[in-house]
């Protein structure tokens, strides 16, 4: 038979355990779910675009802050954004305001105001003109180079249309110049 010490020790090990539970559980509070995402900085030069952030940190939005309100979560988006880019994107909402959308229509939103909206034809001219400029990191220009890549789309790219790039690329200073 347990003396009441021991049955005492058996009920602290029992509270212990069950308070280890309940803090193994994921937190609700919306700043712990963030605070490892970085910040969004709208480059398109460089691929600084929203579908490439958000990519990143889908999980963060669509899995562990499903629970929160719409408009928490809204927010917790867009304070991720540089002050620069939640001008652009509230102007590019405008007139609506930022609570007047439901989540995915915000994503859907930054997508097309933040993304890239350049052609095709600009994407691939642009890969073709990259250059390692002297003094330049190497590294730097390969991560460039393997992101414009990625844009480029060579799968729907026509042999006519590949001849068309390498004779403007090449022979661009010329045609400059006759133009003038």
């Amino acid at each position: 038979m347990m003396d009441s010490i021991e049955t005492a020790k058996i009920v602290a090990i029992d509270r212990c355990v069950l308070e280890q539970m309940s803090l193994s559980k994921p937190d609700k509070d919306s700043e712990d779910h963030i605070k490892n995402v970085g910040e969004f900085h709208y480059e398109l030069s460089v691929g600084g675009i929203f579908t490439t952030w958000y990519a990143r940190n889908r999980d963060f939005y669509e899995n562990r802050m499903a629970e929160l309100p719409n408009e928490t979560s809204i927010h917790m988006l867009l304070r991720k954004f540089s002050k620069s880019d939640q001008y652009l994107y509230l102007a590019y909402v405008l007139p609506l305001s930022p609570e007047d959308l439901a989540f995915e229509e915000t994503i859907e939103k930054c997508e097309k105001g933040l993304g890239d909206n350049t052609s095709l034809f600009s994407r691939r001219f642009k890969c073709l003109n990259l250059a390692v400029r002297e003094g330049k990191d190497i590294h730097k220009y390969t991560a460039v180079v393997n992101r414009m890549n990625n844009t480029f789309s060579y799968w729907s790219l026509r042999k006519d249309q590949f001849s068309c790039f390498v004779l403007i690329q090449r022979n661009l200073p010329e045609i400059v110049v006759s133009f003038r």
